[in-house]
């Protein structure tokens, strides 16, 4: 009896041909991704070189490297600067270092190096330094929807010539901000730990304190972010969802309510207002400012005949045109916005 041999198997013949297929296509599409992405980032570049030949906003960009091929675009500066002569303002900041991953379009995350110096027309500067520094952004058809920045380590100065603000140093421990836009619908949330304040000779001019912040603000107008241009302030309408202040032993305050700001930048508003420890925050003012002994006292005084006599008070702050209101008295005045 005849043995007939086995038919080969054809499996491994025709999974070559199959198996070169795939790679070409894994090839063609890794050219094609190649090509976008390295047309991606020369479209970034020039758009970044035609923004920092801008005369109106000044940007600059020093030692502009375009990288991250191949699942990110990014820009590093060794220092930027910016120099908006119309509004007499300027600003410098070290090293930042943006990454835009290609999978998340919209999406733009930076770290920022100091020291950083910002200063206005005639005599204010403000400058800092930092350990560590971060900002988040995203962005859509119509500008940046979402900020967030953070930063650790904080310390810096306010200086101006007399009559504009207290020249003043300050530190800060950790802080945190996010600012959210949604049309004509601005919210805000800040959270600060450890914030110190000191005259330029560092003595202490309040002891460290936390502070949160939450609000929002509804505009007449459309809110454009990153554009150069200013917020819309006045004619808008605001909600102070919590303010609150933590200086430690008791002494705390919180703030909340509805504010608009008219025409001519004056801000409006009735707040309601909780103190913890009436004569401790009269001690604490009295100490760190001895000049305002009189109304630190009368003004203490005042917040305990309102609530009782009691060392815990609830009232009502009234601002009207700039000007801050306990009962009848005039506490303050807000500068225009």
């Amino acid at each position: 009896m005849t043995e007939t041999s086995p038919t080969p198997a054809p499996g491994p013949r025709r999974r070559g041909p199959r198996l070169r297929g795939v790679i070409a296509t894994l090839i063609l599409i890794a050219l094609v991704y190649s090509g976008l992405w390295y047309l991606a980032a020369h479209q970034m570049e020039t758009r970044l070189a035609t923004l920092l030949s801008s005369d109106r906003l000044g940007v600059g960009c020093r030692d502009m490297t375009v990288g991250g091929y191949p699942l990110r675009l990014t820009v590093a500066c060794s220092m930027v600067t910016v120099d908006n002569r119309e509004r007499g303002t300027s600003a410098s900041l070290g090293a930042i270092d943006a990454r835009a991953p290609v999978y998340n379009p919209g999406r733009i995350d930076a770290t920022l190096s100091g020291p950083a110096e910002f200063r206005m027309a005639p005599d204010l500067v403000a400058s800092s330094r930092w350990t560590a520094a971060d900002l988040s952004l995203r962005t859509g058809l119509s500008g940046i929807s979402n900020a967030t920045l953070s930063a650790t380590g904080l310390q810096g100065s306010i200086t101006a010539s007399a009559g504009i603000t207290p020249s003043l140093h300050f530190t800060l421990a950790e802080g945190a901000s996010r600012v959210t836009r949604d049309g004509t619908v601005l919210t805000s949330a800040m959270q600060l730990k450890g914030l110190a304040l000191l005259t330029p000779e560092d003595t202490a001019i309040l002891p460290p304190f936390d502070a949160t912040l939450n609000a929002s603000l509804t505009a007449q107008e459309p809110i454009q972010l990153g554009r150069g241009s200013r917020l819309p302030l006045r004619g808008s309408q605001g909600q102070l969802d919590g303010l609150t202040v933590d200086f430690g032993n008791g002494l705390t305050g919180k703030a909340s309510g509805p504010f608009n700001i008219d025409e001519e930048g004056l801000l409006s508003g009735e707040f309601d207002l909780s103190i913890d420890n009436v004569d401790g925050w009269r001690d604490a003012v009295i100490a760190a400012f001895p000049q305002t002994r009189s109304m630190a006292r009368n003004v203490a005084g005042m917040l305990r005949a309102l609530s009782g006599n009691r060392d815990q008070a609830h009232v009502k702050l009234n601002v009207r045109k700039g000007t801050a209101f306990l009962a009848f008295i005039p506490v303050g005045v807000l500068p225009r916005f």
